[in-house]
């Protein structure tokens, strides 16, 4: 209980020097502090997967792609709001863990390793070759 506490501290301090410290940084600063803090986000994720479950995934990026693209997509055609983009990207991002996860639930090793990995894939390929949709290998333009 006490590590769990000093953890939630700690992210407690960490968000609040943030937010201190942004309103005195240029606009670039900020967005590299937002994709690091992204990118840590990231690893974290995994490290609870492998570290905490044992699992180690090679499709755990298919959940970050499949997040940024619904709110990259949601931004580009419907709406600018933040928090609604975020939800539609932690949203869409869930959806997929738990279709992943059913598919994967009775698997362990390096199964579970392959499967992770052939979803993952099937995610790639649709980004890549749906072109009207995703822009594949151009990628979306125009997000503000």
């Amino acid at each position: 209980m006490i590590r769990r506490r000093g953890a939630l501290y700690l992210i407690l301090a960490v968000s609040a020097a943030c937010a201190a410290v942004a309103p005195l940084l240029s606009a670039y600063q900020v967005g590299l502090l937002t994709q690091v803090l992204i990118y840590a986000l990231f690893a974290m994720s995994l490290d609870v997967l492998v570290g905490f479950g044992g699992m180690p995934s090679l499709g755990h990026s298919a959940f970050f792609g499949m997040g940024a693209y619904a709110a990259a997509l949601l931004t580009l055609h419907i709406t600018h709001s933040f928090w609604l983009c975020t939800a539609a990207g932690v949203g869409s991002s869930l959806l997929v863990g738990a279709l992943f996860g059913l598919l994967t639930i009775r698997t362990g090793g390096s199964s579970f390793l392959m499967i992770t990995l052939a979803l993952s894939q099937i995610l790639w390929g649709i980004a890549f070759k749906w072109r009207s949709v995703t822009g594949g290998e151009d990628g979306l333009s125009g997000i503000v």
